[in-house]
């Protein structure tokens, strides 16, 4: 199996060798998972609750969870909806 290393001077022959992989396999064109139709400009951000999880598991009502995270969700959009994102 080729090797992947960051030496400028073999950095083609690894972007080949990797095509090779890809290739080798079965992946082909046709099979992508994903396809983009069109390009747009745009700005992916992931805003974490810190310890969600674990406040979360102590929290045995499951309407209460809905709400917990409920008023997250909502706010953040709000946020977003507010600076005129999507």
């Amino acid at each position: 199996m080729p090797k992947i290393s960051t030496n400028e001077s073999s950095t083609t022959s690894h972007v080949s060798d990797a095509s090779q992989i890809i290739n080798s396999a079965g992946f082909k064109k046709e099979d992508d998972e994903i396809c983009f139709i069109r390009a747009q400009n745009c700005c992916v951000c992931y805003v974490d609750i810190v310890n969600s999880t674990r406040i979360t598991s102590t929290i045995d009502n499951p309407e209460k969870v809905r709400k917990y995270y409920g008023i997250f969700l909502n706010t953040m959009a709000a946020i977003a909806r507010g600076l005129e994102q999507k």
